[in-house]
């Protein structure tokens, strides 16, 4: 596997978790 495709995986991955992580703020602001 080629350095740039791991790079890309990992920023992806943080997308990721970065947008769940949003949301499950907004929902626990909505419901508390």
């Amino acid at each position: 596997m080629s350095v740039p495709n791991l790079v890309r995986k990992v920023s992806y991955i943080k997308l990721c978790l970065n947008s769940q992580t949003s949301e499950v703020l907004k929902t626990s602001e909505v419901s508390g």
